[in-house]
């Protein structure tokens, strides 16, 4: 019972770590690319907003699939946000939550309603 009221940071950890107000211990050889982890940070961030404004047009075309599709995307999150020691490491494994969550974001059908010819 302990482990879920860690829930929410290990959600928060795996989604948007490392971010520009995260502090690391020492500079290291990898500086740049830290720099870079922090960009693709916000391009994840814009994923996900794009596919939570695309979840309505995905829910009405395909709702058990958009249900099964979140559902994985948090188990996903939070296991890795639980278990992954390292922030660096989460940067790498967020492709396992993040691309199915960019299946909500592919644009289906024109979004309100039409119908293709």
């Amino acid at each position: 019972m302990s482990v879920i009221r860690y829930v929410p940071k290990a959600l928060l950890n795996a989604t948007l770590m490392p971010n520009p107000f995260t502090r690391f211990a020492t500079p290291g050889p990898t500086g740049q690319l830290r720099t870079f982890s922090m960009v693709e940070v916000a391009l994840t961030a814009g994923v996900l907003v794009l596919a939570a404004w695309r979840l309505p047009v995905a829910q009405r075309l395909a709702p058990s699939l958009t249900v099964c599709v979140l559902l994985y995307a948090f188990i996903v999150a939070v296991v890795l946000g639980l278990i992954v020691p390292q922030v660096g490491l989460l940067f790498r494994f967020r492709l396992g939550f993040v691309l199915p969550l960019c299946l909500l974001a592919i644009p289906v059908g024109g979004g309100r309603g039409e119908t293709r010819r």
